[in-house]
């Protein structure tokens, strides 16, 4: 797994027993903070973090509080707690401060491992790029796109609305997600309104976390009402009509929140 991973921890033979884990269950980016102000040290060097694994010991409430001003300098991270305390209320204390996964020490590498997984699963990690999934029948139009937005992210053609939805369910059972989807309404097979409806179909049925499912711009020639508010109802996030320009996509990539300014790309902290 190439997650980068921030162990949290005032004791060291508990940062001793949960680095061994992580590094069993394949992590080998692991960065040690024993404080806040060790971590903000690591921030101020520009240092991100995918996941931040989170010891919780007998003095709870200042790990809690803790657990409360990680979550607001790293909103982007997944945060596992790591407790020796197999308590519902101190749990639920957790999620209520941004935990995404509670487990009880000792564990098993399994109970780790799945726990990373879940962290993880449908998320651009922070050394990868977004995923682009373009939906263009005209051979033209479809280069233009996949040139546009080759420097910010991943990008995979498609011609028809059939395969649109076949090779974004593959990649969601899969564990993994297009964070950004450019559906052609005219296209052959499966109209582009329904390939939208579907997809959005898909992700309920997977359960993709709301703040990590796809962005959906619609692209068309028709500029008639009916159909923008045909496609907002079924949840795209944008409308373009074509023909598209270059400044204009990536206007609109900055404008849902990727990060067009340099070609790292990767996807920002709203996450929306």
């Amino acid at each position: 797994m190439s997650a980068a991973v921030l162990l949290v921890s005032r004791c060291q033979d508990s940062i001793d027993t949960l680095k061994r884990g992580l590094v069993a269950c394949g992590i080998k980016d692991i960065r040690i903070a024993r404080n806040l102000k060790e971590l903000d040290a690591m921030l101020e060097d520009g240092a991100l973090f995918d996941i931040a694994v989170i010891h919780i010991e007998q003095d709870y409430e200042t790990d809690l509080q803790c657990l409360s001003e990680m979550h607001e300098r790293m909103p982007r991270a997944a945060f596992i707690v790591a407790s020796p305390y197999n308590d519902a209320d101190l749990a639920i204390a957790c999620f209520e401060r941004g935990a995404t996964d509670y487990i009880a020490m000792p564990f098993s590498k399994d109970t780790l491992s799945a726990a990373l997984k879940r962290s993880t699963k449908y998320k651009v990690l922070t050394r990868s790029r977004p995923r682009f999934l373009i939906l263009e029948d005209d051979p033209v139009s479809s280069t233009l796109m996949k040139k546009y937005l080759d420097p910010f992210g991943d990008c995979t053609l498609v011609v028809d609305g059939k395969e649109a939805i076949e090779t974004f369910e593959r990649a969601v059972s899969a564990g993994s997600i297009y964070q950004l989807l450019l559906l052609d309404i005219m296209v052959p097979e499966v109209h582009g309104k329904d390939v939208l409806k579907r997809i959005r179909e898909i992700e309920e049925q997977y359960r993709v976390p709301k703040d990590r499912r796809s962005r959906v711009i619609m692209t068309s020639a028709l500029s008639d009402t009916s159909n923008v508010v045909e496609s907002f109802k079924n949840k795209c996030d944008s409308y373009l009509v074509k023909p598209i320009d270059k400044k204009r996509i990536i206007h609109e990539l900055a404008e849902l929140g990727f990060d067009t300014t340099n070609t790292s790309a990767r996807i920002p902290a709203s996450e929306k």
